[in-house]
């Protein structure tokens, strides 16, 4: 049998297609962690030296003299139930329009002292921390928005734009001086609202709605400039993730209810605020005409613009009239209407066509338009730390030119477009870090902040009132004579520059009374020493004219008559008109005191106005000693005793209470009596 067998048939073997690889991102190889990490170390690297800085500026008010946040955490109830003010000054007062209620800062600043003590580093150090996640929590909302972007500029733009917002020279204000923690927290708690409602635009998960709302509330307990992000969320999903109609109403509900918290919270703690002032320091357009006041304004927006893109010099005093005022003939105001106006058609055409330029202008409109003086009145002309959160605008704008424009004007050679774009970044991101970096030294201390801005600011009414408080300060701490009298000189110098500028100024002219008092005390001066005695006073007496229930003045006069020219009667007539207005003013007790203990008019009067003193002051020695006196003159030894010990604790090596307790062993009939001139004492138990 014949087998047939069929011809095998040989088909072409089919080689499926290639598939693309896409060429491997090496940003896709950083992890959230490493970005976290890369932003904190940042941070760190520039502002680290600030951890061994002391307090400047108002960061004493806001901690060390602050009567809640010294408390720790006993104090955050007062915190949360009054204005910011009142834990200054003890009282309401009405110095700025609508008031302060920024209670979280606070808070943190209560906790910090509950757990470390009143120490500069801590502060330091955790505002560091915290610029280092907001830098972090900016690349995150900036990645979930532009992430839709081709060729890499999802991840690059966001990276770009947070590296320049970290190394931004006009963020060394808010990073160096503790007090403005309130700005970092607000923009923080704002970008984590952010980024839980970019999640809920994704996910549509109920938990991040709540989130958001809630992390919103926190931003404005912190400061009220978050109230921007009410907007700016929404319409950054609007325009950049065409988001449901739904899911965008929902998300500003969420932060509506947020926003609504805060203001029935705020209402409930301040009530409303209306200011009252004379004072040039709290309102800087006190002397501007109507168009004066609106010529200036629009010129401080121009210089916003020139300091982000160039900022040098900086200070932290934009204060009358560093700032001068302007007419509407100058040319400054004119264009910085004109490029406002510009970028304000541009933010409303650009959002009108969803473009991520138009949202980027109106990002940085929006939140300067709060600070602008244009609708509320803030209490200075501008400062560097209003562009905190404006800043972000403009950096992003940067991380785009960089990114994209400069790579496209360099089609027909990719490599020279590469290496621009990367020369331009590495520029400008050294500058700025190399700026911020050497700005830090100025917010050393208040003696250092003072005399380097007041360069800055030759013809600012603060600067020069504040370098000249703290030469007068520096001098009373020399032991060298030469030294003294030419930083009192220099105080003096500063001092009537501020003056000329303002003559009313109340605390100008009590700091110039002290000054002379101090030039009067040291001796080896020109002029007379009577002379300067009684130009001392006549600073203190130019507060009348103006301010004629000065309390301060009123004071300060008591104890010039008590301690240089030695007129009781005066003295005590006006320290008792220092009382009258305010009954807590320590040195005014301590005065009084003082004169009737040394005049012999009555040791039951000194004992009262000195025992009032160290109750309100218990750091005073020179009041525990006198206070001693009094009542080793009454005969009462154990009380004199404890006193004197109290003083010896706090000066172990003044002289004249070694002296005294000495004397009142003598008296009491103590073998353990000692010589008067025997130094040191032994350390009281």
């Amino acid at each position: 049998m014949i087998v047939m067998h069929k011809k095998k048939k040989y088909y072409a073997k089919t080689v499926p297609a290639p598939v693309p690889v896409a060429p491997t991102d090496p940003l896709r190889l950083f992890s959230p962690l490493f970005i976290a990490v890369t932003m904190v170390a940042l941070a760190f690297i520039l502002y680290g030296r600030t951890i061994g800085y002391s307090f400047a500026c108002d960061d004493r008010a806001a901690i060390f003299d602050n009567r809640f946040t010294v408390k720790g955490v006993s104090g955050i109830p007062g915190i949360l139930s009054h204005d910011l003010f009142y834990g200054i000054f003890g009282e309401q007062v009405d110095c700025l329009q609508g008031g302060r209620y920024r209670p979280l800062s606070l808070i943190t600043f209560a906790l910090e002292t509950q757990l470390f003590g009143v120490t500069p580093k801590i502060y330091h150090f955790t505002n560091i921390l915290l610029y280092g996640l907001t830098g972090f929590m900016l690349f995150c909302v900036l990645r979930r928005l532009l992430g839709r972007i081709r060729g890499g500029g999802g991840l690059l733009i966001p990276l770009v734009a947070s590296l320049l917002f970290m190394a931004h020279p006009l963020h060394t204000e808010v990073i160096a001086n503790i007090k403005s923690r309130d700005e970092e927290l607000a923009l923080l708690f704002s970008l984590i609202a952010f980024v839980f409602s970019l999640r809920y635009f994704e996910r549509h998960g109920s938990i991040d709605i709540v989130l958001a709302g809630t992390a919103l509330f926190l931003g404005l307990m912190s400061k009220e400039s978050a109230v921007v992000f009410c907007v700016l969320i929404p319409l950054s999903a609007w325009v950049l993730l065409s988001a449901d109609r739904r899911s965008i109403v929902l998300v500003s509900a969420s932060l509506a209810i947020g926003t609504l918290l805060y203001l029935i919270i705020r209402q409930l703690v301040l009530g409303t605020i209306h200011a009252h002032t004379t004072d040039l320091i709290n309102d800087p357009f006190l002397e501007a005409t109507f168009a004066q006041k609106y010529a200036t304004i629009f010129y401080t927006l121009l210089l916003y613009l020139k300091l982000l893109f160039f900022p040098h010099p900086l200070t932290f005093d934009y204060y009358p009239y560093h700032i001068p005022l302007v007419s509407w003939a100058d040319w400054r105001p004119l264009a910085g209407l004109l490029a406002n106006g510009a970028l304000l058609i541009g933010a409303i055409a650009g959002i009108r066509w969803k473009k991520a330029w138009g949202l980027c202008i109106g990002a940085y409109l929006l939140p300067l338009f709060i600070v602008s003086n244009l609708v509320l009145p803030i209490g200075v002309f501008m400062a560097e730390r209003f562009m905190y959160i404006p800043s972000i605008a403009f950096c992003l704008f940067a991380a785009y030119a960089i990114v994209q424009w400069i790579p496209a004007g360099t089609r027909r050679n990719a490599t020279v477009g590469t290496v621009a774009a990367i020369s331009a970044f590495g520029i400008l991101f050294l500058a700025y870090s190399a700026k911020s970096f050497d700005r830090t030294r100025a917010w050393k201390d208040d003696f250092t902040l003072a005399t380097t801005d007041v360069k800055v600011s030759p013809e600012s009414v603060k600067s020069n009132a504040m370098a000249g408080d703290e030469y007068r300060r520096r001098a009373d701490t020399m032991s060298n004579p030469i030294m003294k009298r030419e930083y009192l000189t220099r105080a003096e110098k500063h001092l009537r520059v501020a003056l000329a500028v303002f003559p009313r100024y109340e605390i100008g002219c009590i700091l110039l009374g002290r000054v002379l008092q101090s030039e009067g005390v040291y001796g080896d001066s020109p002029r007379s020493r009577d002379s300067i005695y009684h130009a001392s006073a006549d600073a203190f007496r130019a507060v009348f004219a103006f301010s004629p229930h000065s309390s301060q003045a009123q004071a300060n006069l008591g104890a010039l008559f008590a301690q240089q020219l030695w007129n009781p009667d005066s003295a005590v007539t006006h320290l008792r008109a220092a009382l009258r207005e305010d009954e807590k003013l320590s040195d005014a007790h301590y005065n009084i005191g003082t004169v009737f203990l040394m005049n012999g008019a009555g040791p039951d009067s000194a004992l009262a106005h000195l025992a009032r003193a160290v109750q309100l002051d218990t750091g005073n020695a020179d009041a525990y000693n006198n206070l001693g006196a009094a009542y080793q003159y009454r005969k009462e030894f154990g009380p004199a005793m404890e006193m004197y010990q109290r003083a010896h604790r706090l000066r172990p090596r003044q002289q004249n209470i070694i002296e005294n307790i000495s004397k009142l062993y003598a008296a009491m009939g103590d073998a353990r009596q000692v010589p008067h001139n025997q130094k040191p004492w032994r350390r009281v138990p």
